[in-house]
């Protein structure tokens, strides 16, 4: 839907001012559909896709950066379940519908790499990365890596701890801190690689997942204030459901380092699911936001991290006290936190990329891309 100009939202309004009346946006659609598909495989269905998205009521501002999104990619069409696209929602979309929605997939991308004030915006095989690897392997750096493995989910432990062995920071040195309610029985390997080691920090059982939403933020900070903050320079949260699957190196490292919404990335801004609730500590009003961030990874120096789960841990209790429940809870939370402290390193959606955003992955949710087999 981000390539449209015509994104009906829930309020029944269209979100380019611009937009010609519905007749124009059937149209336009009928002669979207049928030249990108006539048109696929040719080099020259730009040209005539860009004459009419020019004819159908772009602002300049829009157009430049969707000229940038259509040069670089081709479409393809799939059936998808809204429940896969909850983005779609805030756009107006019926949640329990069945759409056929053209995906962005990679072809050779021109993506922006810098954020508009001015940090880097890694892609993983970009020049700025090989130059950010580069770097910092220029000395030893110990980092650690951090994930919460409670309840069922300890079934995704070994997947995520045997391909973060293959992939995360390699030929660094790397310290895996595992939070969990069940340390005795959790499978930990006889041997880790060369300069790993792993520890496991005991927590109190947390039988639901909204509880643990709740709690991470919290968890997290008491780690990182004891041990971690003694033992690691860099630390990195990461969800134990995923799993790497391409190198993910020093081009990650930095001060604060968050990583981009894999569905959301290219989307318009009144896309994001920011929590809009003015009672709620998360609230971010409409002129605030450059991006939307996953919680499924995020990191940076030990001292930026402990600051950024410390706040958002006490947001979360206050409202909590308050009975004020975040829309996206502690992701809500996490955002307003680098609307306020922007990162100074934020990573491409292929740092934790899912089916949505067709790119060479590095890291994936399992049970997408990746399949895990008990």
């Amino acid at each position: 839907m981000a390539l449209f100009p015509f994104c009906k939202t829930s309020s029944g309004t269209y979100t380019n001012r611009h937009a010609s009346p519905p007749p124009l946006l059937i149209m336009s659609s009928v002669w979207i559909s049928f030249f990108s598909h006539l048109l696929l495989k040719s080099d020259w269905w730009k040209i005539l896709f860009t004459l009419m998205i020019r004819t159908v009521g772009f602002s300049q501002e829009r157009w430049k950066v969707q000229k940038s999104i259509i040069n670089s990619t081709i479409f393809r069409k799939t059936n998808k379940s809204l429940d896969h696209f909850k983005i779609f929602h805030s756009l107006g979309l019926k949640k329990d519908g069945l759409m056929t929605e053209r995906i962005i997939i990679k072809a050779d991308p021109e993506w922006p790499m810098e954020t508009p004030w001015g940090a880097p915006l890694v892609w993983g095989d970009s020049q700025i990365s090989t130059w950010r690897r580069a770097k910092f392997a220029q000395r030893e750096i110990h980092t650690g890596l951090l994930t919460l493995v409670v309840g069922s989910y300890k079934h995704f432990f070994h997947r995520f701890l045997s391909s973060a062995e293959t992939f995360f920071l390699p030929g660094q040195i790397v310290t895996y801190y595992i939070l969990t309610d069940t340390p005795h029985s959790l499978e930990l390997p006889n041997k880790l690689g060369p300069e790993r080691q792993l520890k496991v920090i005991p927590i109190a059982e947390l039988p639901r997942w909204d509880r643990l939403a709740y709690r991470r933020m919290s968890l997290i900070a008491d780690a990182i204030r004891d041990p971690i903050s003694s033992e690691v320079e860099y630390i990195f949260c990461a969800d134990v459901d995923q799993t790497f699957l391409a190198p993910v190196g020093e081009e990650i490292l930095g001060d604060l380092v968050a990583t981009l919404h894999p569905e959301l990335y290219g989307m318009p801004r009144k896309a994001f699911p920011y929590e809009t609730e003015v009672a709620s500590s998360a609230c971010v009003v409409e002129e605030e936001g450059d991006y939307y961030y996953t919680s499924e990874l995020y990191g940076g120096l030990v001292a930026e991290v402990f600051k950024l789960a410390r706040s958002c841990s006490m947001l979360i209790t206050q409202d909590q006290g308050n009975g004020v429940v975040a829309r996206g809870l502690e992701e809500s939370y996490l955002n307003r936190y680098l609307i306020d402290h922007r990162p100074t390193c934020v990573l491409s959606p292929e740092y934790t990329a899912d089916d949505c955003f067709s790119l060479p992955d590095r890291i994936c949710p399992l049970g997408q891309n990746a399949t895990w087999n008990e």
